[in-house]
């Protein structure tokens, strides 16, 4: 009998070319292939890959990414994270909580939302300088809340995504777009149904070249209509960013 299990995980992007499992041929260390290989020390009968919930890029990093796998046999979830944990003890990725869940889940598909935070810091912190971007240019608060708010408002993101982006539709339902200042430093969040490939770092760098320029929120807003990622900002730097939380409906998770 196949059981499936979810675990949340969390890690540091900075070691890893992103999430995604790479080709033998490019041999770059990834989030996957870390966990794969590790689990497989503890499984051997394992053949198959996991699936994330996101495909977070190079640098980027996460404190609630979700990932599932299918096996063969029934496991004691603290026994077994403990030992994977063990194993990982100097990679920069490890498992928060695990579950067991329904046949049907899936950690990318089953998702209802997914929530991104950036993080700017308008003064440097040898503590925090790889989870933040160190930006100690002036900042218009009022007028990133401005734009927070046409992303708020907005569907398609055609123009913050990247060409490789191989969705069938650009659409994306947003739930939550805001700013907040904590001391000198500056956090987006973004909430929503999904998101496309480069779309949160392309929104915040774009954000930013427009709060530079002093544009107006209706200026900001045409970026979206013209349908070009050409028209759009730059991409923020990838260590700003974090994959903060996946959600998913409660009847899929087994007690």
């Amino acid at each position: 009998m196949t059981h499936r299990y979810a675990f949340k995980v969390e890690y540091n992007g900075l070691q890893f070319n992103g999430w995604q499992l790479q080709p033998p041929s490019k041999a770059k260390k990834t989030v996957q292939g870390t966990l794969e290989s590790t689990i497989r020390i503890i499984e051997p009968q394992f053949k198959g890959h996991i699936s994330g919930a996101g495909r977070t890029d190079t640098g980027v990093h996460a404190s609630g990414q979700y990932f599932h796998l299918d096996l063969d046999h029934k496991i004691d979830l603290f026994v077994w994270m403990h030992k994977i944990n063990g194993i990982l003890d100097q990679e920069p990725v490890t498992l928060l909580k695990g579950y067991e869940v329904h046949p049907d889940f899936h950690a990318r598909f089953s998702a209802s939302h997914r929530t991104y935070e950036y993080t700017l810091n308008s003064l440097p912190s040898p503590l925090n300088r790889h989870q933040e971007w160190f930006y100690p240019w002036n900042i218009n608060f009022n007028l990133l809340q401005e734009y927070a708010k046409v992303i708020l408002t907005q569907t398609d993101f055609t123009s913050f995504c990247r060409s490789r982006d191989e969705s069938d539709t650009k659409d994306c339902r947003i739930m939550t777009s805001e700013w907040a200042q904590i001391g000198s430093r500056y956090r987006f969040t973004i909430r929503a149904n999904r998101f496309l490939y480069g779309m949160v770092r392309a929104l915040v760098g774009t954000q930013l070249q427009a709060m530079r320029e002093n544009q107006s929120a209706e200026q900001f807003a045409k970026i979206f209509d013209e349908l070009k990622r050409t028209s759009a900002g730059p991409s923020a730097k990838a260590h700003g960013l974090n994959l903060v939380e996946v959600a998913y409906p409660e009847h899929l998770f087994l007690m």
